[in-house]
Formats: structure tokens, C-alpha cells, sequence
């Protein structure tokens, strides 16, 4: 009865209940205390971890079943109500709440502040955590950047490799280093990898497991040399890649559908997108040949419905090309 009691319960009954929860808070004795207990993980599932330490004064059981919320997102505004109290507090708070966590059924790990290479131990043991407990999306946005660009923390891709984390399908991550070592297998279970402003010390390719059902790839103002994927990413349907430096790209994706592009010009050896129906590329060049661009990036895409073209070229005057429809039947 109690599963599906919560399941039918509409958002005005939640609502309800949540206010319920805070007026009680403190109270010895509520009635809430008899809830049976699936009922209660269901509900504590439903709040922000910020309610849920709150109503964790109820009673010794809603003590002990918070522990159990399956989204752990740490940033100011969770924590300090968005007021900023520094490192120590921030990395102190983080780990209090860590250690009585029982490392079940997370769903969602994130951190959101501005830590650096000297807290490499706890965003380490951070880490871990989320893997050991069989986090599904994993987060970590350390902006703002450190004073020192040489101060970047340096991810730990060994806890997150083909053997360790193959519960994790979704991986966020700004302002990183990413070292990979001579042994290190690749995502094989991932199907989003998001990268902003990271630094990628090899060609992208050793990241991604020969196995790689990644379906969303995003670098945005990221600093890597290469990207060179000679073995097709099957399952791969959206590619943005914008402002990361490269010196060359090879990339096949059969199933692609959507495609962002915005780079300097550079080397491109591209498969045929025969799935792909819309495109947005930009190519900043130092010549006003449009000849590269339209043979060889537009031809891999046959059967194009909206495609986006911009060709910036570095002369006196900046030549901008924009906004070039092109409609298939």
C-alpha cells in the first residue's frame, strides 16, 4: 500500500506535505513518525538536501533516513543558504555530511565551488565516494577559476575507468586537468561527457574506450591538442565542440544528428553523417576561400535539413558569413 500511495500522490499533495514537514520540524511527536518506512525514502527522494537536513530533527527515524537521499549536491546555495563562508567550511560541511552518508542509491553527485589542487585529498575522497556509491551523474564545477592557472586540480581518472565506474552515465566537468595514464581503459559505460574549460594532456581518443556507448560529447574553451576518433562512435548523437585549440579532428559518427562546431582552421577528417539534420559551424580561417568549408565539412552531411555557416577570416576586414539555410526533402 505505502509504494503505491506515493506514487499516486500528485505535486499539490507533495507540496503539502513538504509544508507539513517544516511545521512539525522540532516537534517530539508528529504523526509523521508512524510513516512506514519505504514511504519516507520515497519522500526524503523528493527534497532538496537542504530540506532534508532541516526535517531530520523530526525524529530519530527521519534522522537516520536521511542518509539514504539519492542527490547529494553540495554548492553555497545548498549549504550556506548562498552565502559564501570559504574553504574550510565549505570542504568541512562536505565531508560531515559524507561520513554519515550510507552510500546508497545515489543518483546525483555534485560539487559546485571554487576549490583548487591544494584540496586534491578531499575532491579525491569526494570522488571516490560518488563511484562507490554507484553515483548515475557526477558533476564537478570548480569555478571560479584558482589564482594560479598551474593550480588546477588534476581529476583522478583512475577511479573512474572501465573497471571502477561502470555505473556512471553522465560526467560533468570545468575547470580540470585531465592526465590519463598509459593504463587507463576509457568510459566504457558512459553516455554523456560534458568538458569545459578542461585540460586535456593527450589526444581525447585514449578517454574513450573502444566500447564507447557515449550518446552526448560536449568541449567548450577546452585546451586539446588532438581529437582523433578513427574507430566509429556509434551511439554518438550530439557533438559540440567549440573554442578548444585543437591542431587536428577525426571524428566518425554514423548516427549523429546534431552537430556544433567552432574552431580555427584545422585539419577534419570526417565520416559521413548520413543521420545528421542539423549543423552550426564556424571556422575562423585566414583566408576567403570558401572551398574548405563547403566541399568537405558540408559534404559529409548528406541528408542535411537546417545547417548554420560562419567563416570569420583574419584580414582588415572580418568577412562573416551567417545564418546559410539549406533545406533537404
Amino acid at each position: 500500500m505505502g509504494k503505491r500511495w506515493v506514487t499516486e500522490m500528485s505535486p499539490y499533495e507533495y507540496e503539502s506535505l513538504r509544508f507539513k514537514l517544516r511545521r512539525h520540524s522540532g516537534r517530539p511527536e508528529t504523526q509523521m513518525d508512524n510513516l512506514p518506512e519505504d514511504v519516507i525514502q520515497n519522500i526524503l527522494s523528493r527534497l532538496t538536501l537542504k530540506e532534508v537536513a532541516r526535517i531530520s530533527t523530526v525524529s530519530s527515524r527521519w534522522r537516520q533516513a536521511w542518509r539514504y537521499h539519492p542527490d547529494l549536491i553540495f554548492s553555497i546555495d545548498k549549504l550556506f543558504d548562498g552565502k559564501d563562508k570559504g574553504d574550510r567550511e565549505f570542504v568541512t560541511s562536505v565531508n560531515a555530511i559524507l561520513k554519515d552518508h550510507y552510500r546508497t542509491a545515489v543518483n546525483k553527485f555534485k560539487v559546485n565551488y571554487g576549490l583548487c589542487e591544494d584540496h586534491g585529498d578531499d575532491l579525491d575522497g569526494w570522488l571516490g565516494f560518488a563511484v562507490s556509491s554507484k553515483a548515475k551523474n557526477v558533476v564537478l564545477d570548480l569555478r571560479p577559476a584558482p589564482k594560479c592557472p598551474d593550480n588546477v586540480y588534476n581529476f583522478p581518472l583512475h577511479l573512474f575507468d572501465d573497471r571502477s565506474s561502470s555505473c556512471v552515465l553522465s560526467l560533468r566537468l570545468v575547470l580540470v586537468c585531465l592526465r590519463p595514464a598509459p593504463d587507463f581503459c576509457g568510459f566504457a559505460n558512459l553516455r554523456s561527457l560534458k568538458l569545459h574549460r578542461a585540460y586535456v594532456s593527450k589526444d581525447l581518443h585514449c578517454m574513450l574506450s573502444h566500447r564507447a556507448v557515449l550518446e552526448w560529447l560536449s568541449l567548450t574553451d577546452c585546451f586539446i591538442s588532438f581529437f582523433t576518433m578513427s574507430e566509429p562512435l556509434d551511439h554518438l548523437q550530439y557533438a559540440c565542440i567549440q573554442n578548444c585549440s585543437l591542431q587536428s579532428i577525426e571524428l566518425h559518427a554514423p548516427n549523429l544528428t546534431v552537430f556544433e562546431y567552432s574552431e580555427q582552421d584545422i585539419p577534419v577528417v570526417l565520416g559521413k553523417f548520413h543521420k545528421l539534420t542539423k549543423a552550426e559551424i564556424e571556422v575562423l580561417s585566414d583566408s576567403d576561400s570558401l572551398d574548405y568549408t563547403f566541399s568537405h565539412l558540408v559534404s559529409t552531411m548528406p541528408n542535411m535539413e537546417e545547417i548554420s555557416l560562419r567563416l570569420h577570416i583574419q584580414n582588415e576586414v572580418d568577412f562573416l558569413l551567417s545564418n546559410f539555410e539549406l533545406h533537404t526533402l
